[in-house]
């Protein structure tokens, strides 16, 4: 084995979001593995390193790939101490450690080219993760700092910034403050940033000082939405707030597909003829975490009309026995396929038609069980669009109606199978 490839395993003081099953990510090109907390081993990440990315480079991309998550989900999460091995990854004993379930955020991971970026989601992640208000008080502020060297000008920032604040919190503490300060610049620079950062200040903040912190942790939710601010408006990282409200993400490789001129006719609701969207020839429906429905994979796919800001997609098998309809809805950036009504299975009694009914009865009981319809083209393997999650109302569903069929349907096919 070559002496540049290994493993680093990084152990986590875990906060955020994290896997509660072993998970792959991909971020700017390294796949990380995503290891749950279990009761001998501390949540941790793993990624391999190569010739031309090694120790060095490998601890850089998850340092950042842990302050996009930070950034993501608004949670801490730091490194406890991280180990290299070089035949496989290596288990992490655990100490006492905040377990929280759920997926990991795969849907949004910004990776900023710029590096002024980067080092502001480093800080953000540093000051949700410090364990003293003082530390984090002080990594907020630096994101400000970033923007502007002088005192003055970071004062000025902050007071032309204060009436675009959102956050309830942060904007209570400001009217608090207004009442009986002028300046809420000046005051957190000097009652704030430079009492921290400066023992020879006046004020300086006492850590031991239970008046100190508790001003300063009635002021932390004023600093951080500020950073958020700077961080989303001055350095061009999205937060998921923004990403949920502008609701691009539905459509987002079609919308590169198709370009700019034919989603703009879409959205204004013009007609735009078949013939001159051009779709990918074959496209293979999912759901989201879930193992492939072999009839779904690379149908057919066909533009059967362009109206009224929405594109109907017909698709179908090659024998054509099993056809559907996907709805890219342009005017409102959503994607709809409805597994119950727009799926229709020709049974012509054939071992084939069994086969296609137990996909569509298993897909369909997937999909009503909280499913993600994901898009794929299928020769690039690369995803086109995905729904929002199916959420069935005023619904009562038989899920063992689904268990039998599918198991008569299999000993239908069995037979059928068997005959000469």
């Amino acid at each position: 084995m070559k002496e540049d490839h290994g493993f680093l395993t990084m152990a986590l003081e875990n906060g955020t979001p994290w896997p509660c099953q072993e998970a792959t990510v991909l971020f700017r090109g390294h796949e990380f593995i995503l290891r749950p907390e279990t009761e001998d081993n501390s949540p941790s990440l793993v990624i391999e390193t190569s010739a031309g990315f090694g120790h060095e480079q490998a601890c850089q991309v998850a340092y950042e790939f842990l302050s996009v998550l930070s950034w993501v989900n608004q949670t801490g999460i730091v490194e406890r101490f991280s180990v290299f091995s070089t035949a496989a990854p290596m288990a992490i004993g655990k100490r006492e450690c905040r377990l929280v379930g759920g997926a990991p955020p795969q849907e949004y991971l910004p990776s900023p080219d710029d590096p002024r970026a980067r080092l502001a989601l480093a800080l953000y992640r540093e000051g949700l993760s410090a364990n003293m208000v003082t530390y984090r008080f002080l990594a907020f502020f630096k994101i400000i700092n970033m923007l502007h060297r002088m005192g003055q000008d970071q004062q000025k920032w902050i007071n032309d910034t204060l009436s675009k604040i959102t956050d309830y919190e942060a904007s209570t503490r400001v009217a608090q403050i207004s009442k009986t300060v002028s300046d809420i610049g000046k005051y957190l620079y000097v009652s704030g940033r430079c009492s921290v950062a400066h023992a020879f200040s006046t004020p300086v903040a006492n850590p031991d000082s239970p008046q100190d912190i508790q001003r300063l942790r009635a002021d932390l939710p004023v600093m951080q939405a500020l950073a958020e601010y700077a961080i989303e408006n001055e350095f061009g990282v999205k937060s998921v707030s923004t990403i949920l409200r502008e609701h691009l993400y539905e459509l987002q490789g079609f919308r590169e597909i198709l370009g700019e001129a034919i989603v703009a006719a879409l959205k204004c609701e013009d007609t735009v003829p078949p013939g001159a969207i051009q779709i990918p020839e074959r496209l293979s429906l999912r759901l989201k975490g879930r193992s492939v429905y072999s009839s779904f994979e690379a149908m057919k796919a066909q533009v059967l009309a362009a109206e009224h800001g929405t594109v109907s997609v017909g698709l179908e098998t090659d024998d054509s026995l099993m056809k559907a309809l996907l709805l890219l809805h342009f005017r409102h950036e959503r994607l709809t396929f409805n597994a119950m009504e727009d799926v229709i299975v020709s049974d012509d009694g054939t071992t084939r038609a069994a086969r296609l009914r137990i996909d569509h009865l298993s897909y369909l009981r997937d999909w009503l069980s909280n499913g993600i319809v994901e898009v794929w083209q299928s020769a690039s393997e690369k995803r086109l669009g995905r729904s929002e999650v199916v959420v069935p109302r005023n619904v009562w569903i038989n899920w063992r109606y689904f268990d039998e069929q599918i198991e008569q349907l299999k000993e239908r096919a069995a037979v059928s199978a068997a005959r000469p």
